[in-house]
């Protein structure tokens, strides 16, 4: 009877946990275990145990579990709350025009503006570095205004020289303070830079020339400004020898058409040079046109030549890799590469068809290598050789540093005591 009393009661424990949801609302609840019915005990009645065998033989034991609520997200506070709930009253740093956009203007001149902040917190702001993104911009606070007061406010003066610049113009001035939440607010200039004289494309690149053929380059240089008028008087090539150009006027004062053009007998290697023009305009009296050209030979080898870096210790060991690809030659094979010193080794790798990727390894830092050449084998009687030369790059400057300014140093001093 006992076993029948202990069933009951589990059945109405589990009908009771079913009617209020299930274990996964329960936080404290009682779990019912069943386990199998002991052996009946010898002075029992062989009619009681046979009727007790009939039934579930199972003896219901009762045991405490804490189960898991169901899972539910739980939001992240934001960082002014987190801030406010662990430190109480804080600055915080705002301006009304984080960003200003000057539109158009002449690249002669300069941007000048200022910007207000504002501690809009409930506590002392501290204003500890203003850092402008480039040389070309300078950013002045007053050294009065570096702390503010809950709703007081400064400004930020700044100046953007735009001399000899082009296009979209985006220059970020960063203020380092003690605002939890932005320690590092920015700020922006923004805008087009527009030169008097425009010339599209800016300098003239004729990118890898593997024919025999010419090849020319056309430029427009030309003025929106309606009150402009200028005339181009010369053009000199001398910096770029056997280089061609051809001046044409396409609208008397306002618009021209520059060719240039490349000749077919240019040695193989980068040419590089600046081409003059000379205008009666006095803002932009000299217009240099800067023109590169890379001429491939029988094959393509990047880098043309094997710079070495030269450091003073002489164990120092480096490595690089050169490509070698086809050029004018369209089919050939690498069948060997050496290497001028016996220390050095030398890997081909090949790529695909005709393209080769060649590891330098062991190379040593010192003048060890200056003025030798790789050799690099191919299959073609009339082409045998490829030889690459070697060039130890020192430094211009040798023996101990100069000692650096000593306001630069104070600089430094500060920066570190207030760290």
């Amino acid at each position: 009877m006992k076993n029948w009393m202990y069933l009951t009661v589990a059945l109405a424990l589990i009908a009771g946990m079913s009617g209020c949801g299930g274990p996964e609302q329960a936080t404290n609840d009682t779990v019912v275990k069943l386990e199998p019915a002991k052996a009946p005990e010898s002075g029992r009645k062989p009619a009681e145990a046979a009727a007790g065998s009939a039934q579930e033989k199972v003896t219901p034991t009762v045991e405490k579990m804490t189960l898991k609520p169901k899972d539910t997200p739980v939001q992240a506070p934001s960082a002014e709350e987190a801030a406010g709930a662990s430190t109480g009253p804080q600055p915080k740093i705002t301006s009304p025009e984080p960003v200003f956009d000057f539109g158009e203007m002449d690249n002669t001149l300069k941007v000048e503006h200022d910007f207000i902040l504002r501690n809009a917190g409930n506590a002392t702001l501290k204003i500890d570095r203003v850092k402008t993104s480039c040389g070309c911009t300078v950013a002045k606070l007053a050294e009065k205004d570096r702390e503010l007061e809950p709703g007081e406010e400064t400004k930020i003066s700044t100046v953007f020289v735009l001399r000899g610049r082009r296009g979209q113009q985006r220059k970020t001035i960063t203020v380092s303070c003690n605002d939890p939440v932005n320690k590092q607010f920015k700020l922006e200039l923004k805008g087009k830079a527009v030169a008097a004289i425009m010339m599209e494309p800016q300098f003239i690149s004729f990118g890898k020339i593997q024919e025999d053929s010419p090849r020319s380059v056309p430029m427009k240089i030309y003025t929106q400004k309606k009150d402009l008028s200028f005339k181009i008087a010369s053009v000199d090539s001398q910096a770029l020898e056997g280089f061609q150009t051809e001046l044409k006027v396409i609208q008397e004062g306002k618009s021209y058409e520059l060719a240039i053009t490349a000749p077919p007998d240019l040695a193989p290697g980068n040419h590089t040079g600046t081409i003059k023009l000379t205008t009666d305009n006095s803002q932009n009296p000299t217009l240099n046109v800067r023109v590169t050209a890379q001429v491939v030979g029988d094959f393509d080898i990047s880098p043309s030549q094997i710079n070495i870096r030269f450091v003073e210790e002489p164990e120092r060991r480096t490595s690089q890799y050169i490509r070698v690809s086809a050029g004018r030659v369209k089919a050939f094979e690498l069948t060997q590469a050496i290497a001028p010193i016996d220390s050095m080794e030398v890997e081909i790798q090949p790529r695909r068809a005709n393209d080769y990727l060649i590891k330098l390894s062991n190379m040593p830092q010192n003048d060890e290598l200056e003025g030798k050449e790789l050799l690099l084998r191919t299959n073609l009687p009339d082409k045998p050789e490829i030889r690459v030369p070697f060039q130890v790059i020192k430094p211009r400057f040798r023996g101990p540093l100069p000692k650096p300014p000593q306001r630069l140093i104070n600089r430094a001093i500060k920066r570190g005591a207030a760290q």
